[in-house]
C-alpha cells in the first residue's frame, strides 16, 4: 500500500528520484535538505515508499498538533519528544530493529531559517556505527534522491562542512528560509 501511496504522491507531485545502487545499504542514518516545506518531507517520505525502503523518520513535536501529529506517525514518524533516556542509544535500537533500516533525521529542525543545523544525526551515526547518507530536494528540477554518503569521524567540524560543500547547489521551495552556512 505504501508503494502505491508513495507513487501516486510522486507523479502527481512531477518529482524524479535518483537512488544509486551504491547507497543502498543495510542501516543508515540520511539527512535530507534543504528543508523549508512540510512537502519536502512528505515528497521526501513518498519516494522512499515508492522504492520500498524501510524507513523512519525522527521528528520534534512540543505538545499535540492533533491531525499533524497523526500524519507524522502514518509516515513512519518517531517523536523525539516520546523517546526517554539517551536518544542515540534509543534510535540505534530503532536501527537494529529491522534487517534494514533508513532513520531519516531533519537537520535544520525547523521550516524556519536557522542559525545552524541540529547535530543529532552526526551523534546517532557515530554511536550506531553506520553512514550518514546524503538525501537531497531539488526544487530547480523537481528531484528527490541521495547523492552521497560519509562516515562520520571524531572531528564534527571538519565532517560538517564536507556536508554544507555538498548541498550548496540544491534549491529549496522556500530559499528564504535556507540557511546554506551549517555549522
Amino acid at each position: 500500500m505504501k508503494k502505491f501511496i508513495g507513487t501516486l504522491i510522486m507523479k502527481f507531485g512531477g518529482w524524479t528520484e535518483f537512488y544509486p545502487d551504491d547507497y543502498n545499504v543495510e542501516k543508515s542514518v540520511l539527512i535530507s535538505a534543504p528543508y523549508t516545506s512540510f512537502w519536502d518531507y512528505v515528497y521526501t517520505v513518498a519516494s522512499f515508499w515508492k522504492n520500498e525502503y524501510a524507513i523512519k523518520v525522527l521528528f520534534e513535536q512540543k505538545g499535540s498538533l492533533g491531525i499533524r501529529s497523526a500524519i507524522y506517525k502514518i509516515f513512519d514518524g518517531i517523536n523525539l519528544n516520546e523517546i526517554d533516556g539517551d536518544m542515540p542509544h534509543h534510535m540505534n535500537e530503532v536501527l537494529n530493529s529491522s534487517d534494514k533500516m533508513m532513520l531519516i533525521v531533519p537537520t535544520e529542525g525547523s521550516r524556519k531559517k536557522v542559525d545552524k543545523w541540529k547535530t543529532e544525526f552526526y551523534e546517532i551515526a557515530k554511536y550506531a556505527d553506520v553512514p550518514v547518507l546524503l538525501g537531497y530536494l531539488d526544487y530547480a528540477d523537481k528531484t528527490v534522491g541521495i547523492g552521497a554518503a560519509i562516515n562520520v569521524t571524531e572531528d564534527l567540524k571538519s565532517d560538517m562542512k564536507k556536508i554544507q560543500g555538498y548541498y550548496k547547489n540544491f534549491s529549496a521551495k522556500y530559499p528564504q528560509n535556507y540557511n546554506e552556512k551549517i555549522c
